[in-house]
């Protein structure tokens, strides 16, 4: 609703559309201003979002790379700008990765240089910002000021043509970017020896549109396809499918760093930067508590949990260094999760970002996958296989994909030559699900998930007792040998009502299907495990050995 609880004023001579087509509002608000009509740089500006620059203030102070670390990768990605083959270096990554705090830094670096032409921080949350509208203009106006012979030919274009703002971001790109750098017959023999400049997009997956994000990738192709002009682009991401493909679909190569791949891994950045954090803070802890403060053992605990997500040993050192608490109780409650003061609302809101981007109808299939594979039997070492999921829960062929389609952010489904899995990118995003204070409607109640997955188990034994088939190895296994594991985490007297039916299953599973050999002695330990639970969690049945007795 527009204006929303304003009252007591007056707008003329105003038309006002849905934020597709703010840079119009923006050009009819010149004459409001008393701006005269033919400033093309101020038209220019006004269509701009000043805010989304690297030095923006808006954005101060900025993310930026803790000194010493990230140090390969930023040393990877300065040669790339200066020498690299290719024109496009894409760099996603999970959410909280730091992929901002990279691109900030790589900017004032190239900065420094005079390396960069231009930068774009998309933020999801800022109308200004999270639009693909402001973008070609807010390139456009840093060009404008590297330069007093571009600006004025910037100024030129938009004078002679003010629609030209409104057009199509891909008419932009051409007459405000790319028809800048066409060299003179004089000059273009020498345009191909001067040094790349770097174009910054950073948070693509932050514009509030997928085919708009596709269409940024498709205008980047063309700005660096343009043979007159010495371009690099740096583009930041999540690993969204959509934006992957796009990014596959450009006719020239594409180089591409995922803060994934083992080889930039942050582990150590990471413990690095909570040491070096932890000893500023240490400085007004009283000097009677042990130092190092705190321990190397806690460091690694932090370290392990934070996963090689920044965001997470950011969202600690914060809370910790809280001025109005001791540090060593803030850390105490870090370390015991205790419920109260919110110590990760920043890290919860982006996992709550990530949650909410599961369309309705999938979110209880969503938490359900979540819930079995943080509690699986760990006895199974493939219990993360996709196969094995969706048959467990009874699930369509290929639904887990769909489901977790957009959750690339917080794990990944790695893929071999005979099947998927899912792993997860930070163990924190457990802790968060099985906590109600943090989670709120995506949280996981452990007993009620493991009383749904003991339940699944024994349908699945159920399903094919009726149909005597052998379809999933791994996944009748699993069944026969954790029905009573989750049981476990139930406390086990929901079971009961399920004796008679369970023994039913377990006898014709047994006497009617033939099994490879290998599967007999884990499927007979795994029913005694059983058995001896039920003894144990459920005294009342006596004669619980008879009735599984074949």
């Amino acid at each position: 609703m527009f204006f929303a609880k304003s009252s007591d004023f007056t707008i003329n001579h105003s038309t006002f559309i849905d934020k597709s087509n703010i840079t119009q509002n923006k050009l009819i608000s010149n004459e409001k201003r008393g701006q005269s009509i033919g400033n093309g740089f101020q038209m220019l500006l006004d269509a701009s979002s000043m805010d989304a620059t690297f030095d923006s203030q808006a954005r101060n102070p900025p993310p930026q790379c803790h000194p010493s670390t990230r140090k390969d990768l930023l040393d990877f990605i300065s040669n790339w700008v200066e020498a690299g083959d290719e024109n496009i270096l894409f760099l996603d990554g999970p959410a909280g990765a730091g992929k901002t705090a990279i691109t900030q830094t790589v900017a004032e670096i190239c900065a420094k240089k005079r390396l960069l032409l231009a930068s774009y921080f998309f933020f999801k949350d800022s109308p200004s910002r999270n639009t693909i509208i402001y973008l070609i203009p807010t390139f456009a106006s840093q060009i404008a000021t590297s330069s007093s012979r571009k600006r004025r030919k910037i100024e030129k274009t938009i004078e002679r043509d003010p629609p030209i703002l409104t057009k199509s971001p891909s008419v932009q790109a051409r007459e405000l970017i790319l028809k800048m750098y066409q060299p003179s017959i004089f000059r273009k023999h020498t345009w191909t020896k001067r040094k790349p400049r770097l174009l910054i997009i950073d948070g693509l997956d932050e514009c509030d549109d997928d085919d708009a994000q596709c269409q940024i990738v498709g205008l980047l192709g063309q700005l660096v396809a343009n043979e007159h002009f010495a371009l690099r682009c740096l583009v930041t991401s999540r690993p969204e499918p959509h934006i992957l493909s796009a990014m596959n679909s450009l006719p020239m190569r594409v180089a591409r760093v995922s803060l994934n791949e083992p080889i930039w891994d942050a582990t150590d950045d990471v413990r690095l930067f909570f040491r070096f954090k932890f000893d500023e803070i240490a400085k007004r802890i009283p000097s009677s508590i042990p130092r190092p403060w705190p321990s190397d053992e806690i460091i690694n605990t932090l370290v392990q949990k934070a996963g090689g997500i920044f965001i997470y040993a950011s969202t600690v050192l914060k809370y910790v260094d809280d001025r109005d608490s001791l540090p060593t109780t803030q850390l105490e409650h870090i370390l015991a999760l205790s419920p109260g003061p919110r110590p990760f609302a920043e890290l919860d809101k982006l996992y709550e970002h990530i949650l909410m981007s599961c369309p309705l109808q999938h979110r209880s299939t969503l938490l359900h996958i979540f819930g079995f594979i943080f509690l699986h039997n760990p006895i199974f070492q493939e219990s993360f296989d996709v196969s094995l999921i969706e048959e467990l829960l009874e699930l369509s062929l290929g639904e887990v994909m769909i489901v977790l389609r957009r959750m690339h952010s917080i794990l990944t489904i790695m893929t071999d030559d005979t099947k998927e899995t899912v792993h997860f990118l930070h163990a924190s995003f457990g802790d968060f699900l099985f906590n109600e204070h943090r989670s709120g409607d995506f949280y996981i109640d452990r007993r009620r998930e493991n009383e749904y997955l003991a339940t699944k188990c024994i349908d699945y034994l159920g399903y094919r007792a009726q149909n005597c088939s052998f379809k999933n190895a791994t996944c009748i296994m699993y069944a026969w040998n954790s029905w009573f594991y989750h049981g476990n985490g139930t406390g086990g007297l929901f079971l009961v009502n399920f004796i008679d039916e369970l023994s039913h299953h377990v006898k014709v599973l047994w006497g009617e299907i033939v099994f490879p050999e290998s599967f007999y002695r884990s499927c007979m330990d795994g029913l005694q495990a059983g058995i001896s639970w039920l003894q144990v969690s459920c005294p009342l049945l006596t004669n619980v050995e008879l009735v599984f007795k074949d």
